[in-house]
């Protein structure tokens, strides 16, 4: 299997540095969940916007009038692809002002927390939620550090 990501930037804060990051972020989530093997291609599409674009975006599917940093939209049924050796994963949806203002909140450098929000994001697309049980969420926690340790950063 391989990745094709899909990225669109409507916001020029976003660089084509950040991007890469983001990829990387996003390719290594698929290996790690043994989705790179095989003759499929995975697919996922990302906008890369700003806090007004998500925060409209956040009140029309969760009812929160607020920006955030990554909202995940994930393919309502597999079978819907348009070819049977592609697996079209969903969409992600990132606010670099919301990413780049919560980074030192978390004591944390911007490219590190980008590349959390696309693994948190695309792990959404794969099914896992953390909002479902404290169990669930421990899972996801534990999942996030294993890639992030991965990709070389080191989270508390």
């Amino acid at each position: 299997m391989t990745s094709d990501i899909q990225v669109r930037i409507d916001d020029p804060a976003w660089t084509d540095s950040a991007v890469a990051i983001l990829e990387r972020a996003i390719t290594a989530t698929l290996a790690a969940e043994g989705l790179l093997a095989g003759e499929t291609v995975t697919e996922v599409s990302v906008l890369l916007t700003g806090d007004e674009e998500i925060q409209r975006l956040n009140r029309q599917f969760r009812n929160l009038d607020r920006p955030t940093n990554v909202l995940s939209f994930p393919m309502e049924d597999a079978a819907e692809a348009p070819a049977p050796d592609l697996r079209l994963l969903g969409d992600l949806v990132l606010s670099h002002p919301t990413i780049a203002r919560q980074a030192p909140e978390w004591d944390r450098d911007f490219v590190t927390h980008l590349s959390h929000l696309a693994i948190h994001g695309t792990l959404h697309l794969l099914g896992y939620d953390h909002e479902r049980s404290p169990e669930e969420e421990l899972r996801m926690t534990q999942r996030e550090r294993d890639i992030l340790q991965g990709l070389g950063f080191a989270i508390d």
